[in-house]
Formats: C-alpha cells, sequence, structure tokens
C-alpha cells in the first residue's frame, strides 16, 4: 500500500532488556487518524531503534513515504537524533519530531540532528499543517503556530503558540489500521480519555506544560474502547485496558459516568482496567473506589514520591501523609486488589534521612495494606520545563548529566547537598532491598482470598504484580495458589461434615526418605505422616484413605478415631500449604 506519511517511536529498549515490543504511544494514533481523515495516509510503527531504521527504509522505498514524524520523550533524544539524521543524509526526506520532550530540544539539537521542524506542544492541528507544507508546498513554515526550526542563518525561530483543541471529541478516533503490523505491544489496551493536569507538582512535564483540562465526552471514549475490545475479541487476546490520564479520578461524576458505560461494556466483553489516581480526590470523594471497583478496576496507580511531608510540600503534591494512608485504607476495606505507589529517590532536599523515612512510610504502607500495596521507587530523572529542571538549586539539586548520557534510568544524573550521584544509587538499591523485605515479612498475613485472586489476576488477565512473585516464591505455594483458582477447594470453604468425601492432593514433590519418612523442607514427617502424604494424590477421599491406612496404623484406635486423626494430618498439611482438596 502506497502512503505518505510514517510516524515513528524508537527506543533502544534500556529497561530490563526483555521488552520484545513497545507500548502503542496514543498521540501517534491520534496524529495519523487526524491526518488520515484530511486526505493524508499515515502509518505508525513502534519498535526497537536498529528494526525502526529497517522499517524506515523498506516503507520509504517500497511505500513511497515522503514525511517523516518522529516521537522524541526524555529517554530516547539520541535515538531520535540518530534516526533523524539517518534519514535526512540517506533519503533526503522532511522530518518532524514531536513529543513531551519537543519543548525542550533547542538549537544544538535542531543543529545536530537536521531535523526541519520541532512540534511544541499538542500536535494534531500543527502536524496537519507541516503536511501541507512539506507535501504541497502550502505556507511558510513561519506562519505554522506552534513549532521551532532553523532559519538560513542557522538561527532558531520559535513561532506562537497554538491555542488547545478544545473540543477534544474532534480528533477522530484511533485506527488500528494504521499501525504496521507487528510493530507494537498490543497486550494492553492503551486509552487517553482527557488531557491536561491541574496539580503542577515541581518534578513534572504534564501539569507545567498543559495545566487546561479538557475531557473528551464518555460516548467518545467508550466507543474507541468498544472498537479496541473487539479487535483484541478476534484476536483471542487477553483483554487489560490502562487508562493513562493524570486526572482520571479529578471529577467524580465523570468517573461514575465513565464506569457506568464501562460495567456495559463488560457485559459482552471480558476486560480489567486500571488507571492513575490522585490522593486528594479519593479522599475528598471515597465513594469513587467502590464505583471503579464494581467496573472492573484491578489496579490503582498513585504517586506518593517521599514519606517525608516537607518534600512532599516542595513538589507540590497537594497532599500529606495521612491522606496517603487513608486511601490505603479505604482501598484495602473495599478489596482493590492492587495498589501501587512510587517513591522518587534523590530528589528534592533528599539527604540520608529523608531516605530513611521515606523507607519507613514504604514499610507502614506496606503493613496497612498486605497483599495490596506495591512501592516502586525511581530515581529523580529532570524532565523538561519544570520548576526543579530550570530552578534545580531551589530544591537542593545539582544537574550533573542533563542529557542522560551515563544513566537509563538506572542511576543517578543529580547530587543533592549531602548526597553524591553514588550514594543516591546506593540508597534506592537499600530502598529495594528493604521494601521487598518487607513485603516477604507479611506475606502470611495476605489473605487467602488476595492470594488466590492475585494469582487468578496473572493466568486469566497477565497482570504480574510484586505480590504474586512474593507469594508464589515457594514452588508448593505456586501449585497451592494455582489450584485453588483453577477449581480445588481448601478445607474453610467445604461444607462441614462433606471433607471425609474430598481427595486430597499434594502441593509438594516428594523427595528425601531416611527410611522412616519424608523429609519436605525442613519438616521431617512421621511414618503416618509420611503414609498421608504419600496416599493425597488424588485418587481416594479422605475416607478411603482412612480405611487404607487403618489395618497398619489404626493401633488401638477405631476407625472413626482413626479418620479423624487422618484428617487432622491433612488439615496440618494445608497449613503449611502442601494440600488442596478437590471434590473429583
Amino acid at each position: 500500500m502506497q502512503y505518505k506519511i510514517l510516524l515513528v517511536h524508537a527506543e533502544r529498549y534500556y529497561f530490563r532488556g526483555q521488552i520484545a515490543k513497545l507500548p502503542e504511544i496514543t498521540g501517534l494514533s491520534l496524529l495519523a487518524s487526524y491526518a488520515d481523515a484530511r486526505g493524508y495516509t499515515a502509518r505508525v510503527y513502534c519498535g526497537e531503534v536498529n528494526k525502526a531504521a529497517q522499517i524506515l527504509k523498506q516503507e520509504i522505498t517500497e511505500a513511497g513515504v515522503r514525511l517523516v514524524g518522529l516521537y522524541c520523550h526524555f529517554y530516547n533524544q539520541s535515538e531520535t537524533v540518530e534516526l533523524c539524521k539517518y534519514i535526512k543524509g540517506s533519503f533526503g526526506l522532511p522530518v518532524v519530531v514531536g513529543g513531551p520532550q519537543a519543548v525542550a530540544l533547542a538549537q544544538s539539537f535542531l543543529q545536530d540532528s537536521g531535523a526541519d521542524a520541532v512540534v511544541r506542544g499538542e500536535g494534531e492541528e500543527t502536524f496537519y499543517e507541516l503536511a501541507q507544507y512539506f507535501l504541497e508546498g502550502k505556507g511558510t513554515l513561519g506562519s505554522i503556530n506552534g513549532i521551532a526550526f532553523l532559519d538560513d542563518a542557522e538561527k532558531v525561530v520559535v513561532t506562537p503558540e497554538r491555542p488547545l483543541i478544545a473540543d477534544l471529541d474532534t480528533i477522530p478516533l484511533p485506527n488500528a489500521d494504521h499501525h504496521l503490523p507487528e510493530s507494537f505491544d498490543d497486550r494492553v489496551i492503551h486509552m487517553l480519555t482527557g488531557r491536561g493536569c491541574p496539580f503542577a507538582c515541581a518534578f513534572c512535564y504534564e501539569g507545567h506544560n498543559t495545566r487546561t483540562v479538557r475531557y473528551r465526552s464518555v460516548p467518545n471514549v467508550l466507543a474507541e474502547l468498544e472498537e479496541k475490545l473487539d479487535r483484541m475479541d478476534k484476536k483471542q487476546k487477553r483483554k487489560v485496558v490502562l487508562f493513562h490520564d493524570d486526572t482520571f479520578t479529578l471529577d467524580v461524576g465523570r468517573v461514575s459516568e465513565l464506569c457506568a458505560g464501562l460495567s456495559r461494556l463488560r457485559e459482552n466483553h471480558d476486560f480489567v482496567w486500571y488507571c492513575e489516581g490522585h490522593v486528594r480526590m479519593l479522599v475528598r470523594q471515597p465513594q469513587m473506589i467502590p464505583l471503579m471497583l464494581q467496573a472492573g478496576m484491578v489496579r490503582l496507580q498513585i504517586g506518593v514520591e517521599s514519606g517525608v511531608q516537607a518534600v512532599l510540600d516542595k513538589y507540590n503534591k497537594q497532599t500529606t501523609l495521612a491522606d496517603i494512608e487513608e486511601v490505603i485504607r479505604l482501598c484495602f476495606k473495599a478489596g482493590v486488589p492492587q495498589v501501587v505507589f512510587n517513591i522518587i529517590v534523590g530528589g528534592a532536599l533528599e539527604t540520608e534521612e529523608t531516605v530513611r523515612q521515606s523507607t519507613e512510610f514504604a514499610q507502614k504502607l506496606i503493613k496497612l495494606g498486605p497483599g495490596m500495596v506495591e512501592i516502586h521507587t525511581s530515581l529523580y530523572m529532570p524532565l523538561p520545563n519544570t520548576p526543579m529542571t530550570t530552578n534545580p538549586c531551589q530544591y537542593g539539586l545539582r544537574i550533573l548529566d542533563i542529557e542522560s548520557f551515563t544513566s537509563m534510568a538506572d542511576y543517578p544524573i543529580v547530587e543533592t547537598e549531602t548526597l553524591s550521584r553514588e550514594q543516591i544509587f546506593a540508597l534506592e538499591q537499600k530502598v529495594k532491598k528493604t521494601i521487598a523485605a518487607t513485603m516477604n515479612t507479611c506475606k502470611e498475613e495476605v489473605s487467602l482470598q488476595r492470594s488466590v485472586q492475585s494469582v487468578y489476576l496473572r493466568e486469566k488477565y497477565g497482570l504480574l504484580a510484586d505480590w504474586y512473585q512474593v507469594l508464589t516464591a515457594e514452588p508448593h505455594k505456586a501449585i497451592y495458589l494455582t489450584r485453588l483458582n483453577n477449581g480445588m477447594k481448601y478445607s474453610a470453604e467445604i461444607i462441614p461434615g462433606s471433607l471425609s468425601s474430598y481427595r486430597p492432593v499434594r502441593c509438594v514433590n516428594l523427595t528425601n526418605h531416611d527410611g522412616i519418612g519424608f523429609c519436605i523442607y525442613h519438616y521431617r514427617l512421621s511414618a503416618l505422616e509420611s503414609e498421608v502424604l504419600l496416599h493425597s494424590v488424588g485418587k481416594l477421599t479422605v475416607r478411603q484413605i482412612a480405611e487404607r491406612l487403618y489395618p497398619s496404623w489404626g493401633e488401638e484406635l477405631t476407625l472413626g478415631e482413626f479418620s479423624v486423626r487422618v484428617t487432622e494430618l491433612l488439615l496440618a498439611f494445608e497449613r503449611r500449604y502442601w494440600m488442596t482438596f478437590s471434590e473429583f
């Protein structure tokens, strides 16, 4: 198929080295739809930078691409520069760069990359006018609002800002047909129901560059989601929806309307979803939590950032430590499966003492919500056009590597007044270890219901949570929880008096036997315990095992008394997660 515009998001896959595909960038999908609706057929590719170069060559030479758009954010700026140079040097095509990092791209970027223009701010209308200019020769670069470019004297020209799109429903819905085959990770449906954020956190790009909040109408959002769900149904894929909005919980009325629509969609489509939440709004409007839960929400992501109130105030988080704790209590009581918090290490006013306090606060949160609360850490990274980047000294910071030449978000690029990069790095590693140790200590406090739920979400929807890994780290417990998730029973949910007709099935592998009994982990079993465990393979009921062993092990007991003894041993095995019970 011949088309004119190719939009590309390319990275080197820094993180964990296992990612096969990048997620869909909703902004590129919207750009493609907007351009297509105005007569410029566009396609989108998201992938590894070397593969992206191959795709570019193929599509330019075979599909007739005549304009390339590159998506640039904090972590892929160098990839964007190199791809731009490759396109300009090999094919001489115009290249436009946009994305979150674009507002900070200066003269050096334009000169190094050779990009023809940088889109600053919202891209739909701006990119359309750039397409008219580059593909049809209409107008001039200087007459296009919302861009930066080099003039003939190699000086940067920044045109006036473009007004924001007031009615987001006027943007055509994303169309999966615009994506090149196998170009992004489609295990998750990515949704954006609005734009802008009013909170202005000191470290955040969104709140300082697009503060005006605008929403898509709920019917518009649901129409897009239903189309994506239909496509996933045809592919027979597991369906998880991620709402990227920073302001998802800002308007309780809208949340209620959206949840009602999601519930209707779930009548015909099997999916779950997760979103971002703001602490202050959840505390003020706690009724949102059960609303979202009933509509299929399984994960709530919240930026805690610090366990020190002075730091939260410096970040302008507009919340308190007490509010954060209250959100956990509300979510835990409501039965929210997963609540994920983030702690920034090496940020504003950071010292060893603030890290210690944040660590203790993280431990407290985990203990308030065992099996639900997960704490992730991140190193502070100076995003463009934010107060902490433009005035780091006011936050007790020195930015040492603004272009991140030494980091893949895995090593600090700042230092504080009391902490070097090396110390910040060591402290983050310590925080991670402490969090992991705390979760491991608290795992016995996690209810069986939450434990099985974690396995259910992993097996059915592919949601991998930290608690799932903690709860299933021991092989026998992983088997135990998986069996319960798939229909076997634990004794407490069996009708009293009926256990004798159920078939016990062991969850442990038989290994060492010392001539008397089995040794399972650090337990040395008696001869009778070993016989009961040996017979627990699901082929005999509890009653039949007792009857089979009674002649050899009943001694002076009646059969009824011996049956009670066998049942007691099976229940003791169950308490160690060694045993489940099958009805059939």
